[in-house]
């Protein structure tokens, strides 16, 4: 008879012994198909919401870090700065789609124009029309106002194609304004609104620069001024996102937003001179220093480091590019912190699945050993017998591995399915439970340095939206490597029975006339 039928008779004849050895196979499957199936619903939730995010990153320092590192030495602790040259040089990661740094000008104030209010935040909270606020210094004591002018590196506006702001009328720069510092700006509606002016207007700032050491006032000792006439080419909105955050810290944000004004980074620059003149006398050592750099560049420390990249799919590894060119104690960070929750669910998920696995794979093999090496014991007689007659010990293992593969193709492909589903469904109860607990602990993560958020970025998911996204399909290569783990598995767990079979004398069994 051949042995491929024998070993399906044989499986028929024990059919006890088959279900046992079926059931055990089926129940180690399943566990290991609940832990293939978390694992792989981590990484499609992971990268479902990573397609959620905005794909803007920001580099900046650690000031955590920084300031654990200065409490260890006990003393002040150095650090490199990041250089546009550098800036630029993560620029050319091709995850990059654009990149700006800025170079802020905050000594620009005018005797004219008046700081803009959101006028329909201030209707909702019961304050009078835009032609009643009069004027409100930015410092309240002072009858002129202050701006903030924000250079900018790339002339499409990263601001603009990340969302943070909109522009509504105009245009944005042009690349040859940026780099010829053309006095062109880019100002909100609300600025245009507040001062009655229109798209093409021209307006005059004075950069100021004050005696801050005379022991006067503040803005009362006046030292240089240089007037800068300013084109506007293009207006822009800027949206606060919503309830939470228009009582929050955000509209302290939203006001400075609406008030920035944005020009090419050599607008800014260009006041370096007339800095310089004014400070030579007071402290030439410095005024020495700066004179022999060649590189301006060198000389003004630039802020808002922001990358908006292809496909937010690429944050982790732009981080990690990045982070391995960085000098230390300056780090990555992008918006991810708004699933941080279920995030955190996930890692222990992930641990548990890990865990199972390796417990799964440790239990599989010496079980399954230990198991077929008693059956294999258990069929002595009829084994001796097949060997008596002339049955090669190849055929004979062959007839056994036949009948393995077939109870562990059936064990573990009924064990992929029922795992998957209890992995499903245990696992999104155990995610939505972990969640209600980190929403009754109510606790909010603060975040420190130029990250997204501190730059006005917003992204938020509430926990529905979370789980909606949680995502316990399996695809055609997990199923693959479930299949090769098991099958590894229960043929390492065939080497011993094998071993046993191949040493087995057929003169010694039939004389003994027993099992064992």
């Amino acid at each position: 008879m051949n042995f491929s039928k024998r070993a399906l008779l044989s499986l028929k004849r024990q059919w006890v012994k088959t279900m046992l050895l079926l059931g055990v196979i089926f129940l180690l499957g399943s566990l290991m198909a609940f832990a293939f199936t978390i694992r792989q619903a981590i990484i499609n939730t992971d990268m479902a919401l990573r397609q959620q995010l905005p794909a803007v990153t920001t580099i900046h320092l650690n000031e955590e870090l920084l300031e654990e590192e200065r409490e260890l030495r006990g003393e002040w602790v150095e650090f490199e700065v990041v250089t546009p040259a550098l800036i630029r040089e993560i620029g050319t990661l091709p995850y990059v789609r654009m990149f700006d740094y800025t170079a802020w000008g905050h000594h620009f104030f005018s005797d004219v124009f008046i700081r803009a209010f959101d006028a329909d935040f201030l209707n909702e909270l019961g304050h009078a029309q835009p032609e009643d606020w009069g004027r409100l210094s930015f410092h309240h004591d002072v009858d002129f106002e202050r701006f903030t002018l924000k250079g900018i590196h790339h002339h499409e506006v990263v601001d603009i194609e990340a969302g943070l702001i909109e522009l509504v009328a105009g245009r944005a720069f042009t690349e040859n304004e940026v780099d010829e510092g053309a006095h062109v700006v880019l100002v909100s509606q609300d600025f245009l609104v507040a001062n009655r002016l229109s798209l093409g207007s021209q307006i005059v700032l004075d950069y100021r620069i004050y005696d801050e050491f005379s022991g006067a006032a503040p803005f009362e000792v006046l030292l240089a001024e240089q007037a800068f006439e300013l084109e506007i080419i293009g207006v822009f909105e800027h949206q606060l996102v919503n309830e939470a955050w228009r009582q929050g810290i955000d509209i302290n944000h939203h006001i400075e937003m609406i008030n920035r004004i944005y020009v090419p980074n050599r607008v800014v620059e260009s006041v370096l001179p007339l800095y310089l003149e004014t400070f030579s006398e007071m402290n030439p050592e410095l005024i020495v220093h700066l004179t022999e750099t060649d590189n301006i560049e060198e000389i003004i420390r630039y802020e808002q480091l922001l990358f908006l990249l292809y496909d937010p799919t690429d944050l982790v590894a732009f981080a990690h590019a990045a982070s391995q060119r960085l000098p230390a104690f300056w780090t990555v960070s992008d918006l991810s912190n708004a699933y941080a929750d279920i995030a955190s669910s996930m890692v222990i998920m992930g641990d548990l699945a890990n865990g199972i696995v390796i417990g799964t794979i440790f239990a599989s093999w010496t079980v399954l050993s230990m198991l077929i090496l008693v059956f294999i014991k258990d069929r002595q007689l009829e084994l001796g017998i097949y060997l008596a007659l002339g049955e090669g010990k190849k055929r004979l293992t062959g007839q056994i591995l036949i009948e393995l593969l077939l109870l562990v193709t059936v064990a573990i492909t009924c064990a992929l399915f029922v795992g998957h589903l209890m992995a499903s469904e245990l696992s999104t109860v155990m995610i939505r439970t972990d969640l209600m607990r980190q929403a009754e602990l109510d606790e909010f993560s603060r975040v420190s340095g130029e990250t997204p958020e501190t730059l006005g970025f917003r992204f938020e998911m509430t926990h529905e939206e979370m789980l909606a996204l949680y995502d316990t399909s399996l695809n055609t290569s997990t199923i693959l490597l479930f299949y090769l783990v098991t099958s590894i598995v229960v043929s390492l767990s065939t080497l011993l029975p094998t071993v046993y079979l191949l040493k087995m004398n057929p003169k010694d069994v039939l004389l003994k006339g027993s099992i064992g």
